[in-house]
């Protein structure tokens, strides 16, 4: 599948999600949301972000290896490799190693967001996408392909792309995903 082809499927597959949510008003501000009926000791929480509100978080984990998860609560397969991630992040802690979520849903779906990180123990920084599940997502992110998609981070900050799969659709699958991280794992 050419990459022209990837992204064109990608956008597709956007507008679809967009198509059946709907779109509503966006928050304009990078703050976190937390729920009002959430578990008095829960301290997991979401921010609206843009791009430069993501490069910021990125950047605040330098020194450590970043593996950025993004989803969306639509996506089953999304919500099939998230537990995966957060089981990643707990193992690999010890080694330098954090992840940071960004959710591709409507900002103020937050609450079913929170929903969900909060089952999945997700206790590192989540993210939501100001731009929700729209083709903005996928540019600012420079998302090229469907979610779920992965971008992982060196120590340095530089990004490392995944090896490419045949099919695509194998590049990240959890095992792929891990295998990758490893391998930056154990570069000094």
């Amino acid at each position: 599948m050419t990459k022209g082809y990837k992204s064109i499927l990608a956008i597709c597959l956007v507008q679809f999600a967009v198509m059946l949510s709907g779109c509503g008003s966006k928050p304009t501000e990078d703050e976190p949301i937390s729920s009002t009926n959430a578990a008095a000791d829960s301290n997991i929480s979401v921010q609206v972000v843009d791009k430069q509100g993501y490069e910021e978080v990125i950047a605040k984990h330098r020194g450590k290896v970043v593996l950025v998860d993004f989803w969306s609560t639509s996506c089953e397969p999304c919500k099939r490799q998230f537990p995966h991630t957060v089981e990643m992040s707990h193992e690999y802690a010890d080694q330098g190693f954090v992840v940071v979520s960004v959710s591709l849903d409507e900002p103020e779906n937050d609450e079913l967001v929170l929903m969900h990180l909060r089952d999945w123990n997700a206790d590192f920084d989540n993210l939501i996408s100001q731009f929700g599940e729209s083709v903005e997502s996928m540019e600012a992110f420079d998302i090229s392909g469907a979610i779920p998609y992965y971008k992982l981070y060196d120590r340095d900050g530089r990004l490392r792309p995944f090896p490419e799969t045949d099919p695509y659709y194998e590049q990240f699958l959890p095992e792929n995903v891990e295998r990758h991280v490893k391998t930056v794992l154990g570069e000094r």
